[in-house]
């Protein structure tokens, strides 16, 4: 009985420059039963198969070998991806009518014989490249761009391309050639570059304190020339109403100027320089029947507090004089 010592598969270089090779080159060793190496012309099979042991072989070749010392070389193939690809694969070989054991694996080198159909593909995933059509590749033309048959224009018209909210397919419907970089304005018609749109959502931009403009801030990050909106109202005992948040801390009190003198000191800890001060002269069920006389801020101390007076520094109105006090910070 004759058996293997050892198989070396190499890849055989193919004839083609560059190409990939189709061949495996195979180098065994025989010997017979008492170990001697064997001479000779030997009929040998190769078949690969893709399991050790049983499966169904994918490829074989019968050939006469040349045997010297035991050592023989054979080129298998022409092999590709039916053969080698998809799985593991192992060699079989049969001297005459006796198959050897046990089959030999063979290894990832050999796999790179799989990879000429990879030099001329035809679809990449299951898509097929082309210029038009369904479930493609879409392929660029002779100026780089795609053509107009790829690009989907269902529901798209001049209407919606005059006001280019959809800035990338507008010039499809012949309109908003302008606003090409305008993807992200809202109102783009006329804006050739939307970093110097005048207009967001048809609202004008300005640096002054008008009606009904988009007010930028200035280098101190605040708004000038503009006023506290609020709202005064009649009836339900609120002085002033302020639609919104007016400030993470608010501080209500009342107090009063006693008569015959310039004012009173409120202390409270809550004021900053930046304090808002909202005078009401009369409080609660106490409201000032002497109108004469009026109030205002005087010596604000951050984190101390401020004094209240009499416009004129003299409460000389023969009565204390009631108030309510608001700090907004």
């Amino acid at each position: 009985m004759k058996k293997i010592i050892f198989g070396l598969i190499l890849i055989l270089a193919a004839s083609a420059v560059m190409a990939v090779p189709q061949y495996l080159n195979y180098q065994g060793v025989l010997r017979d039963n008492a170990g001697n190496l064997v001479t000779g012309t030997k009929t040998m099979t190769f078949k690969i198969f893709d399991e050790a042991t049983g499966g169904s072989d994918k490829f074989s070749m019968t050939s006469s070998e040349v045997v010297s010392n035991g050592l023989y070389t054979v080129q298998l193939g022409p092999l590709g991806y039916a053969e080698l690809g998809s799985g593991r694969r192992w060699l079989e070989v049969t001297v005459v009518s006796e198959t050897l054991s046990p089959r030999l694996e063979i290894l990832a080198v050999a796999y790179a014989v799989t990879a000429a159909s990879a030099e001329s593909a035809v679809k990449l995933g299951n898509y097929l490249p082309a210029s038009s059509g369904a479930s493609i590749i879409p392929v660029t033309d002779s100026s780089g761009k795609l053509s107009s048959s790829v690009i989907p224009t269902s529901g798209l018209n001049a209407d919606t391309a005059n006001t280019a909210n959809i800035a990338n397919y507008a010039t499809l419907a012949g309109a908003a050639t302008t606003a090409a970089t305008a993807t992200n304005a809202i109102n783009a018609t006329n804006a050739t570059n939307a970093n110097n749109a005048n207009t967001v959502n048809h609202i004008p931009a300005s640096t002054e304190a008008l009606a009904n403009q988009l007010l930028a801030l200035d280098t101190n990050k605040q708004l000038k020339g503009m006023s506290v909106s609020a709202e005064a109202t009649t009836s339900g005992g609120f002085a002033a109403f302020f639609n919104g948040r007016i400030g993470a801390s608010v501080c209500v009190g009342t107090d009063s100027v006693p008569t015959g003198t310039a004012g009173v000191t409120i202390s409270n800890s809550a004021v900053t320089s930046s304090s808002i001060i909202l005078l009401t002269v009369g409080h609660g069920t106490t409201p000032e029947t002497n109108a004469s006389e009026a109030l205002r801020i005087h010596d604000v101390q951050n984190n101390v507090g401020f004094t209240v007076k009499t416009v004129d520094g003299n409460n000389d109105s023969g009565s204390d004089i009631p108030f309510g006090y608001l700090i907004i910070n």
